[in-house]
């Protein structure tokens, strides 16, 4: 389990709002997990039989030569990466407009593909997250956000596909938020 990370399945296969922190509210089957073990396989074998087998079995299938596992050292370890406390899906059909984007709020240790933006505070307002009731808000105030206004920050391709990147969600204006979120002041004369 050492060698285990909880990795929530693709948006389209999950259907809660919240990630509770034990998982309970997940289905059996939404409970992923990534493995990524740093050890040589000589250190693997030794110490962790099981995980050399699966490691083996991998290795049979050719999981080792896909693009992503090509360029690790070992194949079978990935990057390191911390659970974000919200989670966005930023791609989305407009025919349903409700679950165009959605933000989820992960209460757990999860993290997530590249299906999902990661939302992390900048650093003058980590404060703000670390109080529950204030993630909170700030969760159901970007849940709030009109879908028009989001759609609008990114791009549509054929068929009804919205899609929002980063940069373009960086610019989104949320003034919702101005009353939520008060940046620490780092200077006397900070605004």
């Amino acid at each position: 389990m050492e060698f285990l990370t909880p990795i929530l399945p693709a948006p389209r296969h999950l259907s809660q709002s919240i990630i509770f922190e034990d998982f309970s509210n997940l289905d059996t089957n939404d409970k992923y997990f990534l493995l990524s073990c740093p050890l040589p396989i000589e250190d693997v074998q030794h110490l962790y039989p099981q995980l050399y087998k699966y490691i083996i079995e991998g290795e049979s299938k050719g999981a080792n030569n896909s693009y992503n596992c090509q360029k690790r050292v070992p194949w079978y370890t990935t990057e390191s990466r911390q659970a974000a406390p919200i989670y966005m899906t930023y791609m989305g059909r407009g025919e349903n407009a409700s679950r165009m984007f959605r933000f989820i709020l992960n209460e757990s240790e999860s993290i997530v593909t590249n299906s999902y933006l990661m939302l992390y505070p900048r650093e003058k307002y980590k404060h703000c997250i670390s109080d529950k009731a204030t993630l909170i808000q700030v969760w159901k105030t970007l849940n709030s956000i009109p879908k028009d206004r989001l759609s609008k920050c990114g791009r549509s391709y054929g068929g009804g596909l919205f899609k929002i990147e980063p940069k373009e969600l960086e610019l989104l204006k949320i003034p919702e938020l101005k009353d939520v979120l008060k940046p620490i002041q780092t200077s006397l004369f900070d605004v």
